[in-house]
């Protein structure tokens, strides 16, 4: 019967609607599925920045563009169901999804920078520099610290 019902109320839908439908479902579960991976420490890999289309702001990752999509799909779709004119769905579709995808890359770019690197890649680098150590280091060489 719920088939029945969804297909009969797919086929009411005009193409315009139809077209936020195609985006706002791929988009959203790629944008969970991305989500997910990244809070469970993996990543689609596919979050490579375009630094030459930013000026290296890091604005444009895989992240960012799919959660444009997802809510440009569905503030689309709400909008045309509000009975909103054509141009005006568009334009609120747009508007949405250029603020999700730009509070979604802040939010990212904020989480980036909250973590830290404490490799040492030369010790010539260390030479004069203050350091936090764990353990106390010894005078004289007389042992190590961490």
């Amino acid at each position: 019967m719920i088939p029945l019902l969804i297909g009969e109320a797919w086929a009411m839908l005009d193409i315009f609607e139809k077209v936020f439908w195609y985006i706002a479902i791929p988009a959203s579960v790629l944008g969970i599925l991305s989500v997910l991976l990244t809070l469970l420490g993996g990543d689609i890999g596919a979050d490579v920045e375009a630094d030459a289309l930013d000026g290296g702001l890091g604005y444009f990752s895989f992240k960012s563009i799919i959660m444009f999509f997802a809510a440009f799909g569905w503030v689309g779709i709400i909008a045309a169901r509000a009975g909103l004119p054509r141009f005006w769905v568009v334009v609120l579709a747009l508007l949405a999804g250029v603020i999700a995808g730009l509070l979604f890359a802040l939010m990212f770019r904020a989480m980036r920078n909250l973590s830290e690197n404490a490799n040492i890649t030369s010790l010539e680098s260390t030479i004069g520099e203050y350091g936090k150590v764990y353990l106390p280091i010894p005078a004289e060489r007389g042992g190590i610290g961490k």
